[in-house]
């Protein structure tokens, strides 16, 4: 019996540090709300061209080989955080949509690469900004996330 107290207590506390997310009824419906805001305002293959010319211009940024990072073929919609990745590249936007990050992490564990951007439309961008910044842990999601705007 306390072996198997044991065990439950440690899944409902552990899962969520291994990125597990316990998903109700409400929250499935703000992911799948937030996922479209994201894919009416993206063109998420225009973004992906986006991203591949921006690191084309700037294969290397402050000696972090850029050239070198792997991109997917594609973006995939991460909805319970609230992101959206292409294999090391993580996609993050402001509520109101105007404003992008694309980030990448480098191996070593040295300060994000940040291509801040603006949208201008649905299928074009605009890099504003290079710069680097610490990297973002999101170790578990304490409040339910907020409903997307429209």
């Amino acid at each position: 019996m306390k072996t198997t107290l044991l065990v439950l207590l440690s899944l409902l506390v552990g899962l969520p540090a291994f990125g597990f997310v316990l998903q109700t009824k409400e929250s499935r419906r703000a992911d799948a709300a937030w996922e479209r805001t994201i894919r009416r305002r993206y063109d998420l293959g225009a973004l992906h061209a986006f991203l591949l010319s921006e690191i084309a211009k700037h294969p290397r940024f402050d000696d972090v080989d850029l050239g070198g990072t792997a991109v997917g073929e594609k973006w995939k919609i991460c909805a319970p955080y609230r992101m959206v990745r292409s294999k090391e590249w993580v996609f993050t936007a402001d509520e109101k949509g105007r404003v992008f990050r694309l980030s990448y992490t480098p191996h070593t564990g040295e300060r994000d690469v940040v291509f801040l951007c603006e949208r201008l439309s649905r299928k074009s961008f605009r890099l504003v900004e290079v710069r680097r910044e610490k990297t973002r842990l999101i170790l578990s999601q304490l409040e339910a996330p907020a409903t997307p705007p429209a």
